[in-house]
């Protein structure tokens, strides 16, 4: 007798989402001479409330819709693994209910129309913030000036026809909705002892928890010259966050864990953002241009560090937050390491020795000041340019993206993989082979029985670490626009179109060729696709 039914294992899940959104608001505009006034006041509830369900059936027919029973309350052997086990049931029931409101006001004034003056007060509230209702009700304002110069008395430049300054200064907030004030629990099933529920606690309660705050200072300039030849905007911001939700200790004895989600962190953050359109011609041959570049460069201000043990900021080749004061809040650290020795063993620091003591110098034997800081795991200025050409009935579009100031960790051989797992790597076939290697290579000697230790300093050295600036081609499309004389009325216009996306990297900082996007073995590279069509407008 089968324990598990021969047949088919059907598996369902359902999910509903119901929102509910009701707004009052109203609007106020009136201009009296030179003066504009518009007012805005409102309110807003919202409301969203999502279940689900799931379950198994054993044994399931899809020919008579018939399902067979199991025994859910006994342990029985697994052939795979000779363990016993219960059969699973994959029932589960969930619901949410997440509730919002806000009361909001708006106020701008122009004098002239050429001096703006701008602000805006509101208060939220969420049903998953503190119990304290300072906490649970969240003020925020912001406050802006403009001035549309090329309006000025004395203005004359004839060439940029629209120039205005933009200055702003406010906060915003936001609430993370996996976050509760009281202590929650999960049902996860049903136990085979009792046959009843049993639950875990999913939530631990934090009745401080409150809304994080952004402070954000906003400088502005849009202009449009040459008629309309050239517009744009330069934006430069400096953004500083406080209340940032961190892991945070707690008492063990508490008997819910060691950590608890609060807000005890602070960053911050400052960049400039441009946006350019360009004609560059506009006869029979029109040429467009539109490019969007930023800048943004963040600092860690205030965290509570779990550990100052230096191998758990050496990640990845993911970026990880580093939570390190003065540090970027996504950084790249490394052990610091000389390469290989005339043996082929990488060689690391220890008390600002030479070292192979890779269990010290990978645990606590490094200290999170001697570890080597490369910089930004996440670029600093990146952007789009795009190219659009018009010739005729004819059109190209062409896109490249860059990302520039970053590093990444590359992925290499690692021993232990290989030898347990049969996982290998391309640098295998660089490693060090012979003497006279190591001014050649920093991929280590093969060694067994191997080395663990060694295998995590090497992953985690600074020989791994590589720049991750590039310059991806995006797509280019290519499309003609049929004559109007070959349709009738009920056609207004037709075009053919060929499209093609993910065209390949046109130049990268790493001499390895690999994608900085795609550095993790894990990840494959994305396909080169090529679409064609026809789009008819009726």
């Amino acid at each position: 007798m089968y324990k598990i039914p021969l047949g088919a294992i059907d598996d369902r899940s359902t999910a509903l989402l119901k929102a509910q959104d009701f707004r009052a608001q109203l609007n106020y505009t009136k201009r009296i001479g030179v003066h504009g006034i518009d007012v805005m006041a409102g309110a807003e509830r919202r409301e969203q409330i999502g279940s689900g369900d799931s379950f198994r059936n054993y044994g399931f027919n899809p020919n008579t819709l018939t399902i067979t029973q199991v025994d859910y309350t006994n342990a029985f052997p697994n052939y795979v693994t000779g363990s016993n086990g219960y059969i699973p049931d994959r029932q589960s029931v969930n619901r949410t209910n997440n509730r919002y409101l806000s009361v909001y006001g708006n106020l701008s004034y122009d004098y002239r129309e050429q001096y703006l003056l701008y602000g805006s007060a509101r208060r939220d509230a969420t049903n998953f913030f503190g119990l304290n209702t300072n906490d649970k009700w969240k003020p925020l304002w912001s406050a802006g000036l403009g001035w549309i110069i090329s309006k000025a008395s004395f203005y004359n430049l004839k060439s940029i026809s629209f120039l205005k300054l933009r200055l702003s200064y406010g906060f915003s907030g936001n609430a993370d909705p996996n976050q509760a004030a009281l202590t929650t629990i999960q049902y996860t099933g049903t136990s085979v002892f009792t046959q009843t529920p049993f639950a875990n606690i999913d939530k631990k309660a934090n009745p401080d928890l409150k809304w994080e705050t952004v402070k954000t200072t906003n400088l502005g300039l849009d202009f449009n010259a040459f008629n309309g030849r050239l517009t744009g905007s330069i934006d430069g911001y400096i953004k500083q966050g406080k209340d940032l939700l961190g892991v945070y200790p707690i008492d063990n004895t508490a008997g819910v864990g060691n950590f608890i989600t609060k807000n005890v962190a602070a960053m911050r953050g400052k960049g400039i953002d441009i946006q350019l359109n360009s004609i560059n011609t506009n006869g029979v041959l029109k040429w467009q241009n539109a490019l969007n570049l930023s800048t943004n460069q963040t600092k860690v201000t205030d965290y509570y560090l779990l550990t100052t043990n230096a191998s758990e900021w050496v990640g990845g080749s993911t970026a990880n937050i580093s939570g390190i004061v003065g540090s970027p809040v996504y950084s790249i650290y490394a052990f610091k390491s000389k390469g290989l020795d005339a043996t082929g063993d990488p060689v690391g620091y220890l008390n600002g020795e030479e070292s192979k003591n890779y269990l010290s110098i990978t645990q606590t034997g490094t200290k999170l000041d001697e570890l080597k800081l490369f910089g930004a795991a996440l670029p600093t200025i990146f952007g789009n340019l795009q190219n659009r050409f018009i010739y005729k009935g004819f059109s190209l579009q062409l896109s490249v993206s860059f990302k520039l100031g970053y590093y990444f960790r590359r992925s290499s051989i690692n021993y232990n993989s290989l030898i347990n797992n049969g996982i290998g790597h391309s640098d295998y076939a660089g490693r060090w082979q012979n003497a006279g290697d190591e001014l050649k290579t920093n991929v280590p000697a093969f060694i067994y029985p191997n080395n663990n230790a060694r295998d995590t300093f090497y992953a985690g050295s600074e020989v791994l670490v590589e720049k991750g600036d590039h310059i991806r081609f995006q797509y280019a499309n290519l499309g003609y626009k049929l004559p109007d004389r070959l349709f009738g009325k009920a056609i207004r216009s037709a075009e053919i179109y060929i499209n093609t996306t993910n065209l390949g990297i046109l130049w990268r900082a790493n001499k390895h060729g690999i994608d900085p996007d795609y550095a993790s073995p894990t990840i494959l590279l994305p396909t080169k696709t090529i679409s064609a069509g026809c789009r008819i407008n009726l």
